[in-house]
């Protein structure tokens, strides 16, 4: 979501600049013991071009990236801006940009042909698809989901797939429409066995009373586990052994808290390295 106006009456403080050497960033979980671990994020990190990012301190992406670095995959909703810093010291990260389409506004700024996705990992993983909703809800009012192009993206590690989504915000009935349609569509991209990952900004919860219980519904059929659902954010498995997980409020960095979770891959599949590789990627 965007927004792209001030409030009434709303006067945004001056940003305080921060530098890494001052980030405030909670202690992270133990590490399951185990060379096969993997430890995987799921963060709104709140990185848009909004008045609304001036309430948080100046240069947060240098502290967000510190996050990240605590964990082998993140999977980031509304990396919009700064996603230099946000993936930078990873070995491999993606962050697609669709087509101009019938936007007009695409061929301004790339920002409106984007999703707000970006995946980082400390070792190379398979990008399979990226896609966008085609349909959205709201462009110049309080949830103006349509300067995007909201989607999913599909990678794999091993022969796990994982799933980073980001779907329309907003209680009117035209946002609701539209997130019926995007469910269908998800759903319906998502490999019909095999291990799953699926994670992301959702914009559902159990204030949204049937919309989630048809997310329950579709999810089940899916055959996946919900393991975390903190207000519209959701970590979900399907075939996936899951030996920790749990929920991470920084509040000086985004308004939504991140989700975590630690997988125990197959034996069969090659464990993380234990010394991470540094490569800076622009």
């Amino acid at each position: 979501m965007f927004s792209s106006f001030s409030r009434p009456g709303y006067s945004a403080p001056k940003p305080a600049h921060i530098s890494a050497e001052t980030c405030t960033i909670s202690e992270m979980p133990a590490r399951i013991a185990g060379e096969n671990t993997v430890r995987v994020l799921s963060w709104n990190v709140q990185q848009i071009p909004a008045i609304a990012t001036q309430e948080y301190p100046e240069g947060r992406e240098h502290c967000q990236k510190q996050i990240f670095e605590h964990f082998n995959i993140t999977m980031m909703q509304e990396a919009f801006l700064n996603t230099g810093p946000l993936r930078e010291n990873a070995q491999w990260s993606w962050r697609p940009v669709f087509a101009p389409g019938r936007k007009l506004l695409g061929y301004i700024n790339e920002n409106f042909r984007s999703p707000g996705l970006m995946v980082r990992a400390d070792r190379d993983v398979a990008a399979i698809e990226a896609r966008p909703f085609g349909n959205c809800a709201g462009l110049f009012n309080h949830k103006n989901d349509c300067l995007a192009q909201k989607g999913f993206q599909i990678f794999k590690l091993g022969d796990i797939t994982f799933v980073n989504m980001h779907m329309d915000a907003g209680r009117a009935p035209e946002d609701r429409k539209a997130r019926a349609r995007q469910l269908d569509i998800l759903f319906a991209a998502l490999p019909v066995e095999g291990p799953l990952v699926f994670a992301g900004d959702i914009n559902i919860n159990d204030q949204r009373p049937q919309e989630h219980a048809r997310f329950l519904e579709e999810a089940q059929k899916a055959g996946l586990t919900i393991i975390e659902h903190n207000k519209n954010d959701v970590i979900a498995v399907r075939g996936v052994n899951v030996v920790n997980s749990g929920v991470l409020e920084f509040d000086r960095y985004s308004d939504h808290r991140a989700l975590w979770v630690d997988l125990v891959l197959p034996a069969s599949q090659p464990a993380f390295p234990a010394t991470r590789i540094a490569a800076n990627i622009p």
